[in-house]
């Protein structure tokens, strides 16, 4: 396996991650602070949006039956946040595209941020509904 192709891949799957993670957490905020909750309606948003994300994240990582193998291959090219996230990374850092881990991998990796961050603001700042 190549190591650099490894490390491209990561470096894509934390970018997105990382990305969907603030966008989440603006807008989870934004709608909490309209709302009247503040942070904590921004953790509870963040939880239950990242658990969503990470059920599906991993119906998505089922394996792609072999009649429905050329339907995938179109699936994957990026759209959305994933086109945003690719051109945040530098022109020499960018895996190519047949080599691009699954959009169902870095789904569930995102969501797994999206979780650590609810986690976070509740563990570590003490964000808590008094």
């Amino acid at each position: 396996m190549n190591v650099r192709r490894v490390g491209l891949q990561t470096l894509d799957a934390l970018t997105y991650a990382i990305v969907m993670t603030a966008l989440l957490f603006a807008v989870s905020t934004a709608v909490s602070l309209l709302l009247g909750y503040g942070l904590v309606g921004t953790k509870h948003l963040l939880f239950f949006v990242g658990f969503a994300m990470f059920g599906y994240g991993a119906f998505r990582l089922q394996p792609v039956k072999p009649w429905k193998d050329d339907e995938r291959s179109s699936d994957d090219t990026p759209r959305g946040v994933q086109q945003f996230a690719l051109r945040l990374v530098p022109e020499g850092y960018r895996v190519h595209s047949r080599h691009r881990l699954s959009t169902g991998t870095k789904l569930f990796v995102a969501s797994v941020f999206v979780l650590g961050t609810s986690a976070a603001m509740e563990f570590v700042f003490g964000v808590n509904a008094v």
